[in-house]
């Protein structure tokens, strides 16, 4: 696991000129000793990379990097529409994430929980390539009933193999602004 934080809730956290200047030349070399590690010893384990935020003009070269993992989904922020990640990278990486923990987990009704579980799993899960997962570590002001209404969508719907996308019931999640 690499944890850095390329992103802030409205952009990228650098410039592309920066990325490719500075930063991406740097992550390369550590993700590439971390993956000649990883093939000596445990060739089966993936690497994975977190980084919150609006960090889509990365995904490429993150891939082309040789992570595996993107972690986490951050899905109210630009450029991480769940839908159009999966369709644009989702045969390349494996998406850990998605559950809303700044509005949804905290402050939602365990129905709103259990609508966001479920966008999740029709965006990202079929096909393969997702772990369901809070955004973040789950905080103390999350209420009980959404942590249970998260965990019960999971247990109906979110096992592979996933249900056809007719057997889902009908998503229902507007979009939330992430709280500043």
């Amino acid at each position: 696991l690499s944890g850095e934080d390329f992103g802030m809730q409205d952009r990228p956290l650098f410039s592309m000129q920066v990325w490719n200047d500075l930063v991406l030349p740097a992550m390369q070399r550590r993700w590439s000793a971390a993956r000649a590690a990883l093939d000596e010893f445990a060739p089966d384990v993936k690497l994975m990379l977190h980084s919150d935020g609006a960090i889509r003009p990365f995904i490429p070269d993150i891939i082309a990097s040789g992570v595996d993992i993107l972690d986490p989904i951050q899905p109210f922020v630009p450029g991480m529409d769940l839908y159009e990640l999966k369709h644009d990278f989702g045969e390349e990486i494996v998406f850990h994430g998605g559950v809303d923990t700044q509005e949804i987990l905290p402050h939602g009704s365990p129905e709103q929980v259990r609508q966001s579980v479920l966008r999740c799993i029709d965006a990202l899960g079929h096909g393969g390539g997702f772990i369901l997962a809070p955004v973040h570590n789950v905080q103390a002001d999350v209420p009980p009933e959404n942590l249970i209404s998260m965990c019960d969508t999971v247990r109906e719907y979110g096992v592979y193999p996933l249900p056809d996308r007719e057997q889902l019931p009908p998503v229902r999640v507007e979009n939330h602004k992430p709280s500043s």
